[in-house]
């Protein structure tokens, strides 16, 4: 059994499984299954030879004698090309007697698995992949949706159904498929169960990309993704976390409740920790000798727990001034270039700094901020995503917006003035002068009722950010120049 590279999709009629794995199999350039096609291919097999669908040995031989293979979404039973005959009426009746057949099941079970051997892996999609056909399946997921949603999409998919008369046939097919004896359908326990009622295919997609350890590139090395980064592509300053990741935890969205992360926060030596406190007091020392360094709304910071601080990018030593607006230890993002040079890296990692492959998909880095955060430690990300110029605010990535709805925890805006001045781009010996760092009131993310996270609520969020970032850059600006030079 070859399961280090299966995605499992399961779910009831009608939750979308078939078009999201077909969706995120090509994203990934993975091999697509539909193990349901499968058993409809024998039900469709037995309805030929006219079979008694209670005649359970007369099954068991059918099964392991029917040839069935995919070409592309077409499949072929005994030759014959059977791919609109399965999704028929009496196909439909006959697949559940089929599908609670044992010797079916262990028969087809078997057939899966040789294919995911030969295909080294693959998307494969069913009722009970992730618990019995690949329970060491490193993603998991349990797509589902409201008995009267399924209904409308499976109406929709098949010409004069009445949608009533489809809900409680699906009804009792979900019945029949969690309470049979063997491999029920179910949620795995490890696995991540989304509700699809009210998300788009889009949506769906993100979400199940999100969970995938290799989702950045395709099995050929390509992007996953050609689009324009969205909040699952976040910016530049997202950073890849090392380590082996555990697998995903099972997860329910809830309101109110923060979406768990899949991986767990990098710790830190007690050689770490101790540097940090020492480098961090000489620093505050030396800005307030070097820079007149003043810090203005302390007070506006959460006390305790998680939150996301979001500066204003103009230097690199915005970092080190970001650091200063909390006695509290903070992690940040750093570009992966920057440990090229084992002495900065080291530096960096002191600091509490993670590494940033820029400009990619990282979606791994996401779900390391997500653990930081989880774990409640106060997190850096610059919305710009790099160091800009001049005293507008402009073009934010969503990151920031979307760590802070994914875990429920405020983005604390801050204006940092002056260090363009004191060490711009190309700069190497850093100039002495005013810097003053301004810090706004907390924002907290407008997450909707059920726990998912539409794509317009991010959107919207990174702009409501805007122009509070903007305000508390033009407020450390203005007094720095009151302060003067």
């Amino acid at each position: 059994m070859s399961a280090d590279r299966v995605i499992a999709i399961d779910g009831p009629a009608g939750s979308g499984k078939s078009t999201v794995a077909r969706t995120v199999a090509d994203k990934l350039h993975m091999a697509h299954l539909d193990t349901g096609a499968m058993y409809r291919g024998v039900a469709f097999a037995a309805i030929e030879a006219k079979i008694d669908l209670d005649d359970g040995d007369a099954l068991d031989a059918l099964a392991a004698r029917v040839e069935m293979f995919f070409d592309g979404d077409r499949i072929f039973v005994d030759g014959t090309d059977a791919t609109e005959a399965i999704r028929g009426q009496a196909v439909s009746t006959a697949v559940s007697p089929v599908a609670t057949n044992a010797g079916v099941r262990a028969e087809l079970v078997r057939r899966q698995r040789a294919w995911a051997a030969e295909h080294d892996g693959g998307v494969i999609e069913g009722r009970d992949i992730g618990t019995a056909v690949f329970p060491d399946a490193p993603v998991k997921v349990f797509l589902t949706a409201t008995p009267d949603e399924r209904a409308r999409r499976r109406a929709g998919e098949t010409d004069g159904v009445d949608v009533e008369v489809l809900a409680a046939q699906i009804a009792e097919r979900d019945l029949r498929d969690s309470t049979r004896a063997v491999n029920p359908m179910r949620p795995a326990d490890d696995g991540v169960e989304i509700d699809t009622t009210e998300m788009t295919l889009a949506e769906v997609v993100d979400a199940v990309l999100a969970i995938v350890p290799w989702s950045v590139r395709g099995e050929r090395g390509e992007p996953a993704s050609a689009s324009r980064p969205t909040e699952l592509d976040v910016v530049e300053d997202v950073a890849v976390g090392t380590g082996v990741e555990p697998p995903a935890p099972r997860q329910r969205a809830m309101q109110g409740r923060a979406v768990q992360p899949v991986t767990e926060a990098p710790t830190l030596s007690v050689g770490a920790r101790a540097g940090y406190g020492l480098i961090s007091a000489t620093t505050r020392g030396l800005a307030k000798g070097l820079y007149r360094n003043e810090i203005v709304g302390t007070e506006r910071l959460p006390r305790t727990g998680p939150y996301i601080l979001a500066p204003s990018h103009r230097s690199g030593m915005d970092f080190l001034f970001a650091a200063m607006v909390t006695r509290r230890r903070v992690r940040w993002m750093a570009k992966e270039s920057l440990w090229k040079y084992p002495s900065l890296g080291s530096f960096v990692d002191v600091m509490g700094g993670f590494r940033v492959n820029r400009g990619t998909a990282d979606r791994h880095a996401l779900r390391v901020a997500e653990a930081i955060l989880a774990d409640g430690q106060p997190l850096v990300v610059f919305p710009e995503g790099t160091r800009r110029s001049g005293e507008a605010v402009e073009d934010l990535f969503d990151g920031a917006a979307w760590l802070s709805s994914r875990q429920r925890v405020p983005v604390v805006p801050v204006g940092i003035a002056g260090t363009e001045e004191a060490m711009s781009t190309g700069t190497k010996v850093p100039r002495p002068g005013k810097t003053v760092i301004w810090i706004g009131e907390p924002l907290w993310p407008d997450v909707p009722h059920g726990g998912r996270i539409p794509r317009s609520n991010v959107a919207a969020f990174t702009e409501r950010i805007l122009p509070e970032l903007q305000d508390v850059f033009d407020r450390a600006n203005a007094h720095r120049s009151l302060g003067g030079r």
